[in-house]
């Protein structure tokens, strides 16, 4: 019997490994008050580490150093203790030492570290250059000097100059200087009278530092803070990330996103400029029923629902009214309007503040409440669970469901209260306070998407409220109308977070404040946006955050667990995502140098990138969702959902052909056009509904 010879061919693939997301930044709270809540690397680095697709854990170097088995989850430690002392000094150097030589990336923030012990115990000289000459640095004697003779002998002004000139404001010299060819220096000073040279803003193929006063200016009398570096490209170099993926809920199918909430204070208080109205119903008149085209996330307070404070039902009867509007979603603005959540995630300051301002301020059980509520001791699932479920039995209309909770006051819960909300399903929002305008002119004033707090995760909102953009009511009453500047400023030269249109039902007290909050409405109707409600985007967030990539070499990706996520973002890029050969993907768009990859409902997706020029059609942008879609086949059929006029663009169709266009509602008559496709293939049309439409959209060739 003869031998047969079978010939396997085995055809090479990639094998996926995971990209690591995680992030961790260390600060100090000796010599200092920094906390987990407050400190700079939460309240300037965060924003743009999200931006970058990178996710921040936290830790207190005054705890002791990480072991090495938490270190492991890591791609790379931030350090900005803003002193130079530890009880850990002696530990922190060879700690370091392992980092750098597992090959976690290192950035290291104003100070190099702690250089100085307990009873003045200085770490030696030989042991600090030891660690950073894995970085390429060199430590020098003498330590850092302050000068008023500081000069500039060579600077990178794209990375060092990013919102405020250099000038002559620099005023301290790092006794670091880079010793490495392939480190990469962006800034390099001397002191004047002694010639002395310093290297404070060095990237290194092991991470990077940016010493002394570079990194941000500080005005000393407002504290308003401006960057000096450039965040986003000092820590996409610096973090190994450049190329990278980036997980973005601030768009989706390629428009920006826009929701508007509504906390629920001031919704019976007298209007002073509509006469016999409550600040709630000069809003329904003005505004609440007049913006019916925009999805509206309205909230009460339900303790002040109860008949034992609402005698007259004025405030009952007036929800059942807002939540009965077609186009808004209820929220739960908690029980009781906790002003301080927990007194000991609060500044002291913040007490006095609340103490000072409200009338009869009550504390109970570590919470601060703006009154007392006979019988009633704080407890969060008073505040959670059961007012979300007192909304659901009694002001809702039938179809509709409370699932938001929009946390009050000082916006600091508990990890307990938090993690109550996630367990019984319930969404969360509220904090976060982005302002980037002429008062507060940085992109130090934007936000991070959420607070993480132990295992659980508060949604930040996507804008400060009128509270802010008014001083708290001080200064002219439609100072809201600011809030555009805001949103202008957040959307170039870098898409950075959504439209978000966010008050109080007090803001109906003022004439001029009901004209802000409509002249930020208008404003938001004329832009390119994908409106939502406040509970979608919070689900956005929630996909941020859980969502795993791999990677499959230089230009394919895949992405799971993504939950609501619509959009991953690559940077500067001039690449195309390869409809045949990815998976999951609806299309893409290029925006502002960066490519924006819309993600299907699919569990899975890969991305593939691509130079050349697409075959297949694909979705460029679209203001509403596009669901059950078989890329492969035409006619282009799909279900979409949004707030009309629903607006598509598809390219890659026939050029120059003319297409019918059915879209099939769920509730009405079909409407049909005729459009021909531009002679590069993109056809470009609106379906002329108003508010929220849901249905079937089929596009095919006219014969």
């Amino acid at each position: 019997m003869g031998l047969i010879f079978i010939l396997i061919i085995w055809a090479p693939h990639s094998v996926a490994s995971p990209f690591n997301r995680q992030v961790l930044g260390i600060y100090s709270s000796e010599k200092n008050e920094a906390s987990i809540t407050y400190n700079e690397l939460r309240e300037i680095i965060e924003m743009p580490l999200n931006h970058l697709g990178l996710q921040l854990s936290y830790h207190d170097l005054a705890d002791g150093l990480p072991s090495a088995s938490e270190m492991k989850k890591y791609r790379a430690v931030i350090i900005w203790t803003k002193t130079n002392y530890s009880t850990h000094a002696m530990a922190f150097w060879p700690w370091l030492d392992q980092q750098l030589t597992a090959g976690r990336r290192v950035v290291l923030i104003d100070e190099l570290g702690p250089v100085v012990g307990p009873n003045a115990t200085f770490v030696p000289l030989k042991t600090i250059n030891a660690v950073l000459s894995h970085m390429g640095l060199s430590y020098y004697v003498g330590g850092d000097v302050f000068s008023p003779d500081i000069e500039v002998v060579y600077k990178n002004s794209e990375m060092v100059e990013f919102e405020r000139k250099i000038g002559h404001e620099l005023r301290e010299l790092p006794s670091v200087q880079s010793i490495r060819p392939n480190n990469k220096v962006y800034l390099s000073l001397q002191q004047g009278s002694t010639k002395r040279l310093s290297d404070p803003v060095v990237i290194t193929p092991q991470g990077g530092v940016v010493l002394g006063d570079t990194l941000r200016y500080m005005d000393p009398y407002t504290y308003i803070k401006q960057w000096r570096i450039n965040p986003f490209l000092f820590f996409s170099k610096a973090l190994g990330v450049e190329h990278s993926p980036r997980p973005d809920p601030t768009t989706v199918n390629g428009r920006r996103v826009f929701f508007s909430h509504v906390d629920g204070d001031g919704l019976i208080n007298p209007s002073s400029s509509y006469p016999g109205k409550s600040s709630g119903e000069a809003l329904y008149d003005n505004v609440y029923s007049q913006y019916t085209q925009l999805p509206l996330t309205l909230s009460v307070i339900t303790s002040e629902l109860d008949p034992v404070f609402d005698s007259e039902g004025q405030a009952a009867s007036l929800a059942k009214k807002l939540f009965a509007l077609s186009h808004v979603e209820a929220a739960s603005h908690t029980y009781s309007h906790p002003l301080v959540w927990d007194d000991r995630l609060a500044k002291e300051g913040t007490i006095l503040e609340y103490q000072n301002t409200v009338n009869r301020p009550h504390y109970t059980n570590h919470a601060l409440l703006p009154n007392r509520i006979p019988g009633y001791v704080y407890n969060p699932k008073s505040e959670i669970e059961e007012s979300i479920q007192t909304i659901n039995d009694t002001f809702l209309p039938k179809g509709k469901v409370c699932r938001l909770l929009l946390w009050s006051g000082n916006c600091l819960p508990n990890e307990a209260a938090i993690t109550m909300a996630s367990q019984n399903g319930i969404l969360n929002m509220n904090g976060g306070d982005t302002q980037f305008d002429p008062k507060r002119p940085s992109y130090t004033g934007v936000s991070p998407m959420y607070r993480q707090v132990g295992n659980s995760y508060q949604v930040h909102s996507g804008n400060a409220n009128e509270n802010i953009y008014t001083d708290l009511w001080s200064s002219p009453l439609g100072g809201f109308q600011s809030v555009i500047r805001t949103f202008k400023n957040t959307e170039s030269p870098r898409r950075v977070s959504p439209v978000n249109v966010y008050y109080h039902h007090y803001s109906g007290e003022y004439l001029s404040s009901v004209n802000a909050v409509k002249k930020a409405y208008d404003w938001a109707i004329e832009q390119p946006l994908f409106p939502m409600y406040a509970s979608q985007y919070s689900r956005l967030v929630l996909g941020v955050i859980h969502t795993k990539i791999e990677s499959e070499g230089p230009l394919t990706w895949t992405i799971r667990n993504s939950g609501a996520l619509k959009t991953v973002r690559f940077d500067n890029t001039t690449y195309n995502v390869d409809m045949t050969r990815s998976i999951g993907i609806i299309g893409y768009t290029h925006y502002q140098s960066a490519l924006y990859v819309h993600l299907s409902e699919a569990d899975t997706h890969r991305i593939t990138l691509t130079h050349s020029p697409n075959s297949r059609h694909y979705l460029s942008d679209a203001n509403a969702s596009v669901t059950d879609w078989d890329p492969a086949h035409l006619p282009l059929t799909y279900r979409t959902h949004g707030w009309g006029p629903l607006q598509y663009r598809w390219n890659n169709l026939s050029p120059s052909t003319e297409y019918q266009i059915i879209f099939s509602p769920s509730i009405g008559k079909a409407m049909h056009q005729t459009l021909r496709s531009s002679a590069k293939g993109t056809l470009t049309f609106s379906i002329p509904t108003h508010g929220k439409s849901t249905g079937t959209i089929q596009i095919k060739e006219s014969n």
